[in-house]
This record gives C-alpha cells, sequence and structure tokens, in this order.
C-alpha cells in the first residue's frame, strides 16, 4: 500500500512548478537524492471512509513542518483518495494514470519486483485491467527495450489504439517514445522530449533524453545542461552520468568525459569506454593501462569471451591486423571460440584487403560453430566474405539468409564499404541513417566516409560526423570499422 500510494504521488506531482518530487525508501535515500524535505503518507481503510495522514519533515533537522489529514469516502477507493492528497499538497497536481484500482495493484505489484518475468506479467496484467493506462505501456515498452530482443511493435500499436484516453502527460510521454522508435528525424524527437517537460518539468527521463538529443545536435551547452539537471534530481542514476560522458565525447571535450566517467561511482562499468576516451585524448599509454584493468575483471570472473576484447583493443588501439594477429595466435579448444575468432578475423581482413585471408577465415567458421552467438558471427562472416561477388547475386545471398531484417541491410551496407563499392554503400548507409532520425553516429560516420571515398568530399564534409564509443566487448563484429572511419574524418577537420 505505501509503495502504490508514493509512486502515484510522485507522478501526479510530476507537473508541479513548485516542487521536485522523487520517490526514496528511506532517509539515507532522501539525503542521496538532494531532497530537503520528506513527505510521510499513512493510509487507514475503514467500512465506509478513508483516512491519509500527511506530514512534511524538514530531513536536516527531523522536525514536522506541517500534517494533516484527509478523509474521504471509501466509495472512491485508495487511488481516489491518493489522487485528493496529491491535490492537498499542490492543487496544480495532475490525476494518476489510470482509475482503475485493479490496474494500479498491478502496477504496483510490478514496481515492487526484481524479476524481469515477474514485472512483465504484472505490467501486462496492468494494461489489461486499464486499456487506457498509459504510465504502464510506456513502463512496459521500457522494461522490454532493456531487456532486449523484444519486438515492441505489437505492444505499441496497442498503446497507439488507445492514446487517446491516456492522460494528457502520458500522451506526450507515448509521442516522444514513439517518435524515437520510429527513427522520426532527430529534430522532431527533440520537440517531442521539450513537450514532455513542458508539462513535467523535472521528469528525470525526458530531461536525460532530450539532453542526449541535444548532442546529437551539435548543442553541447544545451546537453550539458539538461543533462546534469537529471543528475541533480536522480544523482545516484550512473547511467545518466555516463549519458552526460558520451555527451561530451561527442562534442570533442574528452578531458572533461574522462573526468565524468572516473566521477561515477563503481566506474569500472565503463573503463572500456573510458579506455576510448582517453584513447581519443591522444594518451595511448593511460589508455592501453586503463583498457587493462578491464581485461583483469573479466579475467577474475573466467569470462571465455575475454579474448574477443583484448583483440577489439588490439585494432583499435593499433590496427586491425594487429587483432588478427593476436587471434592467430590463441589456440581455443572450444569449437565455438575457434569460430569466433575465425569470424572476427575474418572481418578485420576485409577491411585490410585481405580477400583471400578473409575468405579462409569465414570458411572455416560455420563448421565449428555449434551456439547460437557463434552461429550468427559465422553467418556474417560469411556473407561479408562472399561481398566481392555480383552485387545483385550478393545482394540475393544477403536476402535470402536467416538474418533479421536489420542485420542485413548492416551487412549489405557494410560489404559493399569493403569492397570499394561506394555509391552503393553511400545509399545504404543514408537509409540507415534516416531510419535512425540521424540519431545513429556510426551510421552517419559510414555515410560521410562512404561519399568521401566515392570522391564526394564535399557532400560529405555536410555530414555532422561526431565521435562516438565503439562497443569493444567483443559482442559487435563491426565495431572497429565505423570508429576507424569517424577517426580518418575528424582528422581531416
Amino acid at each position: 500500500m505505501s509503495l502504490g500510494a508514493a509512486l502515484v504521488l510522485e507522478q501526479d506531482l510530476a507537473t508541479s512548478r513548485h516542487m521536485e518530487a522523487v520517490l526514496v525508501t528511506s532517509d539515507t535515500g532522501a539525503y542521496q537524492r538532494g531532497a530537503a524535505k520528506i513527505l510521510r503518507t499513512t493510509i487507514q481503510i475503514y467500512n465506509e471512509r478513508i483516512e491519509a495522514h500527511l506530514s512534511l519533515t524538514d530531513l536536516a533537522t527531523q522536525r514536522v513542518l506541517s500534517s494533516e489529514n484527509v478523509r474521504v469516502s471509501s466509495s472512491g477507493g485508495v487511488l481516489g483518495a491518493v489522487n485528493l492528497v496529491a491535490k492537498r499538497i499542490d492543487p496544480q497536481a495532475a490525476s494518476f494514470s489510470t482509475k482503475s484500482e485493479q490496474a494500479w495493484r498491478a502496477y504496483t505489484a510490478a514496481a515492487a519486483s526484481s524479476n524481469l518475468q515477474a514485472r512483465v506479467q504484472m505490467l501486462h496484467a496492468a494494461v489489461n485491467a486499464d486499456p487506457s493506462f498509459g504510465l504502464a505501456y510506456l513502463v512496459l515498452a521500457q522494461v522490454l527495450s532493456q531487456a532486449g530482443d523484444h519486438d515492441l511493435a505489437p505492444l505499441l500499436s496497442a498503446a497507439a489504439s488507445h492514446e487517446a484516453s491516456f492522460t494528457v502527460l502520458d500522451q506526450a510521454r507515448f509521442s516522444a517514445l514513439a517518435a524515437r522508435l520510429s527513427g522520426a528525424p532527430l529534430a522532431q524527437q527533440a520537440n517531442a522530449s521539450n513537450a514532455v517537460l513542458k508539462l513535467a518539468p523535472n521528469d528525470v527521463d525526458a530531461l536525460a533524453t532530450l539532453g542526449s538529443e541535444s548532442f546529437l545536435r551539435n548543442n553541447g551547452a544545451e546537453g550539458e545542461r539538461l543533462l546534469k539537471r537529471a543528475i541533480d534530481l536522480n544523482p545516484t542514476d550512473v547511467n545518466i552520468r555516463a549519458e552526460l560522458a558520451q555527451g561530451l565525447v561527442e562534442a570533442r571535450r574528452f578531458s572533461e568525459a574522462e573526468k565524468t566517467f572516473t566521477g561515477i561511482d563503481n566506474h569500472a562499468v565503463f573503463l572500456p569506454q573510458l579506455a576510448v576516451c582517453i584513447l581519443l585524448e591522444g594518451d595511448p599509454g593511460r589508455a592501453n593501462a586503463t583498457y587493462a584493468n578491464y581485461l583483469q575483471d573479466r579475467a577474475a570472473a573466467n569470462d571465455p569471451l575475454l579474448f574477443l576484447a583484448q583483440a577489439n583493443w588490439l585494432a583499435v588501439s593499433k590496427t586491425p591486423a594487429d587483432g588478427v594477429q593476436y587471434l592467430a595466435r590463441n589456440n581455443f579448444s572450444q569449437g565455438d571460440l575457434r569460430s569466433l575468432a575465425y569470424s572476427q578475423s575474418s572481418i578485420w581482413r576485409l577491411m585490410s584487403k585481405d580477400t583471400g585471408g578473409a575468405k579462409k577465415d569465414a570458411a572455416l567458421a560455420p563448421a565449428l560453430a555449434k551456439a547460437p552467438v557463434a552461429q550468427y558471427f559465422a553467418t556474417i562472416a560469411t556473407l561479408m566474405a562472399s561481398s566481392d561477388e555480383p552485387a545483385a547475386e550478393w545482394r540475393e545471398q544477403v536476402n535470402a539468409s536467416a538474418l533479421n531484417a536489420s542485420s542485413k541491410r548492416v551487412v549489405l551496407a557494410y560489404g559493399l564499404f569493403v569492397n570499394g563499392r561506394y555509391p552503393e554503400a553511400a545509399a545504404e548507409w543514408q537509409a540507415l541513417a534516416r531510419q535512425s532520425g540521424d540519431a545513429d553516429l556510426r551510421a552517419r560516420a559510414m555515410l560521410a566516409a562512404s561519399l568521401d571515398r566515392a570522391g564526394r568530399s564535399g557532400d560529405a564534409q555536410k555530414i555532422a560526423v561526431q565521435p562516438f564509443l565503439p562497443n569493444l566487448t567483443g559482442a559487435d563484429q563491426f565495431a572497429v570499422l565505423p570508429f576507424e572511419e569517424m577517426r580518418r574524418l575528424l582528422k581531416q577537420h
């Protein structure tokens, strides 16, 4: 009951112009969030009435500043009582996103659970109980997106069919989400995020999103202001701090980005990004030392895929050929690991114009691959190794493969590029950039690189190429190529 009431109050007061309402579980949490006052609420249910006792306490002195009792008929339910409490605190408070007690209780159960499956199940129960419960759709989309490998289209379609019944704030939030997921132009995405902030000026998610979008639009000052505001409201969220650091990298403020990364509690999680940031600063010695600490952490966890992280670092800090040599020196007893090594080596050999070596490595990968990830890597390597075949025939091979539609398009774009078919590659990368609303910095870099190598340097210079941090963990077969092209292009300007 207490959590459910707190969730309602947090959302109801999100539209307040007089206070910044944040949900905490203890006085310690309030201190961490920088709160000056704590509102404690006690709700009691009787046969014919519901009573809520409110007390506003000064966090530093623990002195009760004010208190009040709110009594309402039980016919309005507990949810109605909490909405009334919010109005007593601030007359401009909104009403919660649902009027259904059943939907609210399911939503509360989801918030209380740390189990992904249970959260998804309860959020589905919430929208089933009230199909116009906009906030539940939004949280469910966020949970599924973070979990990865989920098709959000059915959920978004269901939400869109009930959008007219959402609260005004939830309509704005849903429009912002839809703009991002549909790859609307970056300016349109930013306008949608800004519309949320006009209604809820302290919405942390909207502040962080608009801040990141501002960096992507080369407005670093505004991006920094918005993300620092989000950090002020939620200083314990390390992901927002990481977003700020990433934005500073995009603005080429590498030293400030490094300080932001190192200022994150338990920043070991971000050591790969920190190492690349230091590398971009021009200090390979410190970058190597930082990445070595990351590798030590993975070695301590007995991570069998450590070799891919090591190889990726050699490829970006030295050359792709160094990454190939490192992989060739390792003798893997497990077939899947050998397959992954061959698949990755094949991609880097193509970058170095070693077509024969690439084909040889790619041919060895499929038979060794048993695990799904190894099979996925082997499929991509095989397709890339045959990308020197006639374009029309190769396109048919890619389109007939078992890859999903997104992966097929990426393979086509990279394959055309590494084989010097730059005009065709530019068309593919332009489509991928537009698909993201120009938010994909890798697609931007590869589009500019394709145009530049096609002899269209004037058109290439019109593309806003910004630094980015590649995924060097070993999960991205193509991490090195766009990073190398980005660095090449930035050195020209």
